[in-house]
């Protein structure tokens, strides 16, 4: 794409210096310089991205404002491509009903409309995140992740008590609707944790270090792993299974 953008460059020079001005060519030439940005975000940057395997959390203030200017540039694309269409329409047929939109005055006025609506999908639209697992751009930054997984798991147990204990204090309920109602209330607070140790990555490699740190796994209980002080004596003297270990006295002990 890089070889793209090279080849567009000459061709929007051209159109620039082009002395025609009718409102296919100006369409044209809005055209140019959205392809231009969004081959700089969709290819250049992308690519830049994904080599270093870069993510929205490394990133957040360059990969969002990346993806605004996509997202925007592309949404905007999609007016003039919508609005160059109209114009080929206008000269199929004169009496196209939005042939009005191309006179030389009113004209103006859609070209500065597509500007304010370029603005308004930069700044004030949802950005793509990218992610450097899919190598391309999403308006969920975690994509792929068990974010909502989690939070579909606990929040539907919460909702099930709520609705199954606001319904049996005011309707009849069979007595297996009282039991599944306390059910679904002891697991509203007690399927987190194993939310966390089966689906959140980050909580359960967390947990398993935590673990590992206070119970390593070659100590055996009741067993020390260093010798004692007979046994380092024994190994010093190296003597045979017959040798005979002189204790070490310490200065003042009394003997038995």
């Amino acid at each position: 794409m890089v070889i793209i953008q090279l080849l567009y460059i000459p061709c929007f020079v051209v159109m620039i210096k082009s002395k025609s001005r009718n409102p296919a060519f100006r369409i044209m030439i809005i055209l140019a310089i959205f392809d231009m940005i969004n081959l700089s975000v969709n290819s250049l940057s992308t690519g830049i991205l994904d080599l270093i395997g870069a993510s929205f959390c490394q990133y957040p203030r360059l990969i969002f404002c990346i993806g605004a200017i996509g997202d925007g540039t592309w949404m905007a694309g999609c007016a003039a491509c919508i609005l160059l269409a109209m114009d080929r329409c206008v000269e199929i047929n004169s009496k196209f009903f939005l042939a009005f939109l191309f006179y030389k005055r009113p004209f103006r006025v859609v070209l500065f409309i597509v500007g304010l609506y370029w603005m308004y999908s930069v700044w004030f639209t949802k950005p793509l995140c990218f992610s450097a697992q899919f190598s391309s751009w999403f308006f969920d930054p975690k994509v792929g992740k068990d974010v909502i997984i989690q939070a579909v798991i606990v929040c539907s147990f919460h909702a099930a008590a709520a609705y199954i204990y606001v319904y049996m204090q005011f309707f009849y309920s069979p007595p297996f609707l009282f039991l599944l109602g306390q059910l679904t209330w002891q697991w509203s607070n007690g399927c987190f944790c194993v939310v966390y140790l089966t689906i959140n990555r980050s909580i359960r490699s967390s947990v398993i270090n935590m673990v590992s740190n206070i119970v390593p796994n070659n100590t055996v209980v009741g067993c020390s792993s260093e010798p004692n002080a007979i046994s380092r004596e024994i190994v010093r003297l190296g003597g045979s299974s017959m040798s005979v270990v002189r204790p070490v006295v310490q200065p003042g002990a009394v003997w038995p």
